[in-house]
């Protein structure tokens, strides 16, 4: 008797070709965009209560760096948060411009415009933690120790300067649930060698499945995934300068928190 291919190996044999379908068509429909950050009529736009020690120095919103201190507690929609900060790898900064994408736009995605310093430096990932368990709130890249005095919305080439506070925001869409962040050459070698890397930048393989996020190493080159808290959408990306006016901080917001 002849047996069919079951459902679980189409299931597998399909995923890459979606991938690869995905990758291949982005171009047409990608762009850096604004986004309205108002909510919307009959949205809970009460915004977000927060304790944690350094509450009174913290730059406005202090929600940024309250998510990334354990001694933090929010309060919003009558839910309380907790944070805990997840070391995930280190950026490899070879030019100062940074690519913050979803990986299947990575061959697609500019920069943005904000020189970084060069070197080396931790990305942290805050997860939220709440009776339904934890979610990768914020994403952030740390330049140094040192406090973050201001924070900037982030832009792309061609777009211009906008208030913390105006009523939209620049955002990148995500399409895959994930993120990256790397340098524009490291970006330029993951997009050359895109199929050789793409499980671990998916982070496809069995033992990355359960990760929040990674980073990946390779010749002298990093590339860091990770999660983007509840998956789909368009996401802000906001810059941290120190009270010299130093960058300190790059970080995305995945929009948990109303601040």
């Amino acid at each position: 008797m002849r047996r069919g291919i079951s459902s679980e190996w189409i299931i597998v044999l399909t995923i890459p070709l979606v991938l690869w379908f995905a990758y291949s068509v982005k171009t047409t429909n990608y762009t850096e965009s604004a986004v309205p950050v108002r909510p919307v009529s009959g949205f809970d736009s009460s915004r977000a209560a927060i304790q944690f020690t350094r509450a009174d120095t913290a730059a406005f919103p202090a929600i940024f760096e309250a998510a990334f201190d354990s001694t933090a507690v929010v309060s919003q929609h009558n839910e309380l948060y907790r944070f805990r900060l997840l070391p995930v790898g280190l950026l490899y900064s070879h030019t100062g411009k940074i690519v913050v994408c979803d990986p299947i736009n990575s061959h697609i995605a500019s920069a943005v415009c904000d020189t970084f310093p060069i070197g080396s430096y931790s990305v942290e990932l805050a997860l939220a933690s709440t009776q339904m368990g934890e979610t990768v709130a914020l994403s952030r890249v740390k330049f140094s120790e040192k406090p973050v005095k201001t924070w900037s919305m982030a832009r792309w080439p061609g777009q211009i300067p906008r208030a913390l506070k105006d009523s939209i925001c620049y955002a990148f869409p995500v399409d895959a649930g994930l993120a990256i962040f790397a340098d524009s050459v490291s970006n330029k070698h993951l997009v050359t060698h895109f199929d050789k890397y793409s499980d671990d930048i998916f982070m496809s393989r069995p033992h990355l499945q359960r990760f929040f996020g990674h980073t990946l190493y390779f010749d002298r080159y990093t590339v860091t995934s990770f999660q983007t808290g509840d998956g789909d959408g368009r996401y802000c990306v906001y810059t941290g300068r120190d009270a010299e006016g130093k960058i300190c901080r790059l970080l995305v917001d995945f929009g948990f928190f109303r601040w």
